[in-house]
């Protein structure tokens, strides 16, 4: 990836030519806003066939917690690798303090990251949806 500045909005393969996943794994599907050391929005097209859901409540197919938590940890890659002189840098999900709440499928799911912490080269994010 070249240093150039990113044009938003980032579609499908401007993301894979930052993250290293790809599909099946590969769960941000459009980066709508992304301000540098600030914060990130990005979409996960959430349809019931895939292949992860569960059964929820009454039956309807449900993202579970461990999806959507990668899809913010994603996210928030996707924003620290925009920056050219963390491009090309490993990233590490390291953990997750707060649990995510399942979703429901056939809807588009918003994720949005955004730095609060940073110490000895490691960079604490905080998600949502």
């Amino acid at each position: 990836m070249s240093d150039a500045p990113l044009k938003l909005p980032l579609e499908i393969e401007d993301i894979k030519a930052i993250l290293p996943h790809r599909s099946p794994f590969l769960l941000v599907d459009r980066i709508l806003e992304l301000e540098p050391d600030r914060r990130i929005v990005g979409l996960k097209n959430v349809t019931s066939n895939e292949r992860y859901f569960i059964a929820g409540p009454g039956g309807v197919p449900t993202l579970p917690a461990s999806i959507l938590t990668e899809a913010m940890a994603q996210a928030g890659a996707v924003l620290i690798l925009s920056k050219p002189e963390n491009r090309g840098r490993l990233v590490y999900f390291a953990g997750n303090e707060t649990p995510s709440v399942p979703t429901p499928a056939a809807r588009i799911l918003a994720v949005r990251t955004s730095p609060v912490l940073e110490s000895a080269g490691l960079l604490v994010i905080m998600g949502r949806q």
